[in-house]
């Protein structure tokens, strides 16, 4: 039935062609609707109560708005011609358009309502004393660094713009005022903060994805002329890859998935999958041609014979992208169930297109002559295998075993900078906030207090300095701040002091960033860097066995740890778990399909190894390089699982057919596998390889990342499929015989 399914595509060309055109159509309408998410923290967003008491409280006090931080360094930063050159920036900031407040420590006070910074022009002693009074007491996102030479200004754009186009008009005008006032070389002014990293996304997206796209293209033509030396094979392959590219993104649009930080990686493996089913299809109808069959039967034939194995690798494939779907975020779910439509997709395209074009006058340029060498070359490698299969299995085993005892010492790891376009000025900046200022982010700790009080009350005052000396306690974390915090940020207030002195003192632009009093909560917040999960679950552990002491000592207080880096942290941690469950049931499910679709177990258990050892392989050589497991290396080893058992189908396909030609010899059908496939196997490793290596050059980390694991998964998977497979299948030698006949 299912070789008649693909032999229906030649003998029905019009339907065929129908098909391919009305695709096209629907992609092209969906083209013009995809759209760019630039939310950075998308990926972290899913169902938890950590996440939920974030959203309450963003609600309830807007602690985290969305800020342009503009980084101002200088030596000596406090001295007269340069605060001049620091007022005129700030003049020049606040006249911007689509500005709602610019803050910096300009505008700080002192206890008798005097500006601590004081005008240009006066004597080096007031300068000094100003910068010993910002020292004394730093404000929360407002400080000067213990040398005195770099700041913070930070620009809050006005509520109603939410996107990176919005933002994008903002941020074009501070880039230039930032360019206009390094040119006077009195301080060196950086943009950066979440709303310009928003916009560089974007940026990267619109720019790089044509270039993978272009690179992808001339990947699979070079790949055509290198496999078969003929210029007809480049006029058939060439398409695919590029209605691979048109058809994915077509339908992102057209079912209104964005295309989002994660969908970077969508558009190469497309095109890389595409090519190599193209690659394996045209070996197939290159082989009837040669045999003397016309375009026409060869490429029936070819359909035949490898279609099959196409139908099922690309099944498999879905299913290790599916298996994403187990995730807590959703937009990994989402990218799992994309990247699933998009190789049904590339399959579909590919199993039309290209018996279509091999069936006409192109398909008689295809045929070229045996080739000798390799032949040699492929009998030679067979009879090794065959001779040394039991210790070639032996060693795979033995060392599947210890890569296995290796990866279990895996550790999980986050950190947001992977997120970031980090070839970007505005990430080197922010990097630079974190070095200075001890993190550029913020954690926080949430209290509520029991309704017969309010802020004013001793008990709060005293519950919020007892967490004030537990987030101290912590080398990783900065200094802690509150609104009757102790470390400086309003030195009005002392232990004798009523609460209601300091807190009518505080600016309500301030009060409402800590403390909303209908709900009767306030927050407290530190900096803290961008260390790692891996630095910072250990910490968070810590401070939250000193919240507990402080819940236990004071009934009634709702005491919460909370903030995006809390957060993050520890869904990455889930989220890890959930990709590495998937991963292990998209195993289960791919072996147990592949026995199926091959009607024998047997073969199915002896494609485990092959296959298992390049993950295990990879995650073994991370904990010997002293490395974690980032989320998209999970990301890489589940979509590699996909894709590396593509080779070991077309293998153990063409096994079962050669078996059959060859009355049940091995080394024959061993032999006539690696010359008939081999080279494509190595072919199309090499179009992955290449083709995901164009994500090495990618500004997200992240995507740099997920090429390099990726890449390395496809080479092991390679020497695996060419070594370790056939010895599986050469040995027992009495193992087979009773299936491969069938």
């Amino acid at each position: 039935m299912v070789n008649g399914a693909f032999g229906w595509i030649l003998d029905r060309k019009r339907i065929a062609v129908a098909t391919l055109i009305g695709i096209s159509l629907a992609a092209g309408v969906g083209l013009t609707k995809l759209r760019f998410d630039d939310e950075l923290d998308r990926v972290f967003r899913g169902a938890s109560p950590e996440q939920e008491l974030l959203d309450e409280l963003a609600d309830q006090i807007p602690f985290e708005r969305s800020e342009f931080l503009v980084l101002v360094e200088s030596q000596e930063l406090i001295s007269s011609q340069k605060i001049g050159a620091l007022r005129d920036l700030q003049s020049d900031l606040i006249d911007l358009d689509q500005i709602e407040e610019v803050r910096s420590i300009l505008q700080l006070r002192d206890k008798n309502s005097e500006t601590i910074v004081p005008a240009p022009g006066l004597t080096s002693d007031a300068y000094r004393s100003a910068r010993e009074s910002l020292l004394a007491n730093p404000r929360p996102g407002l400080s000067l660094t213990d040398e005195g030479d770099a700041t913070l200004i930070r620009v809050e754009p006005a509520r109603q713009l939410s996107a990176a186009e919005d933002f994008e008009p903002v941020y074009q005008q501070m880039e230039r005022i930032a360019e206009r006032v390094n040119a006077t070389g009195l301080i060196t002014v950086s943009v950066t903060g979440l709303p310009a990293m928003r916009c560089d996304l974007v940026r990267i997206q619109r720019s790089e994805l044509p270039a993978f796209i272009l690179v992808g293209t001339l990947i699979g033509l070079l790949a055509a002329w290198v496999m078969f030396r003929s210029g007809a094979s480049i006029l058939i392959a060439a398409p695919v890859p590029v209605l691979a590219a048109f058809w994915s993104l077509g339908m992102m649009g057209l079912f209104n998935r964005p295309f989002d930080l994660m969908a970077i990686v969508i558009t190469p493996l497309a095109m890389t999958i595409a090519i190599t089913d193209t690659i394996h299809l045209l070996c197939a109808i290159r082989e009837g041609i040669e045999k003397g069959q016309s375009p026409l039967d060869a490429s029936k034939n070819g359909l035949i014979l490898v279609g099959p194995a196409c139908l099922l690798a690309s099944l498999t494939t879905m299913i290790a992208f599916a298996s994403l779907a187990l995730s807590q975020s959703p937009m990994l779910a989402n990218l799992g169930l994309t990247c699933a439509g998009v190789t049904a997709l590339v399959f579909v395209s590919t199993i039309l297109w290209v018996p279509l074009a091999s069936s006409t006058k192109l398909g008689n340029k295809l045929g070229r002559s045996p080739d000798r060498r390799s032949l040699k070359l492929a009998a030679g490698i067979a009879r090794g295998i065959s001779r040394r299969s039991a210790v070639i299995v032996g060693f795979s085993v033995g060392l599947l075993i210890v890569c296995l005892y290796l990866a279990s010492g895996i550790k999980p790891d986050y950190r947001f900078s992977e997120f970031l376009p980090s070839k970007q000025k505005a990430a080197a900046a922010l990097q630079r906030v974190d070095s200075l200022f001890g993190g550029s982010s913020r954690l926080y700790v949430m209290l509520e207090w029991p309704e017969q009080m309010n802020e004013r009350s001793p008990e709060v005052l005293a519950v919020l300095k007892g967490v004030e000396h537990v987030l101290a306690g912590e080398p990783e974390i900065g200094a802690p701040f509150s609104m009757v915090s102790s470390g400086g940020g309003f030195p009005e207030i002392s232990d004798g002091e009523a609460p209601g002195k300091f807190w009518a003192t505080v600016p309500q632009n301030i009060r409402e960033r800590f403390t909303n009093s209908d709900v009767r909560r306030t927050l407290l917040s530190a900096p803290i860097g961008d260390k790692g999960s891996k630095v910072l679950l250990p910490v968070f552990e810590r401070i939250e066995v000193g919240l507990g002491r402080l819940r236990q000592e004071h009934p009634g207080f709702n005491i919460q740890l909370t903030g995006k880096t809390y957060v993050h942290a520890l869904m990455s941690g889930n989220m890890i778990g959930d990709l590495s469950r998937g991963l292990l049931t998209a195993s289960a499910g791919i072996f147990l399909i592949v026995g199926l679709a091959l009607r024998s177990a047997d073969l199915a258990v002896r494609s485990i190894v092959p296959n298992i050892l390049p993950l295990a392989g990879v995650v073994a050589l991370l904990v010997l390089l002293g490395g974690s497991l980032h989320y998209n290396g999970v990301l890489a080893l589940t979509i590699g699982l996909g894709i590396a058992i593509d080779d070991s189908l077309h293998f153990l396909y063409r096994f079962k057919h050669e078996m059959r030609t060859n009355g049940g010899d091995r080394p024959a059908a061993i032999e006539a596998i690696l010359h008939s496939v081999g080279s494509a196997l190595v072919t199309t490793t090499v179009v992955l390889v290449s083709g995901l290596g164009v994500l090495l050059f990618c500004s997200l980390p992240m995507a740099r990342h997920f090429a390099m694991l990726i890449m390395v998964v496809l080479v092991l998977a390679l020497l695996s499929d060419l070594i370790i497979l056939p010895a599986l299948l050469c040995y027992p030698r009495k193992a087979l015989k009773s299936n491969v006949r069938k």
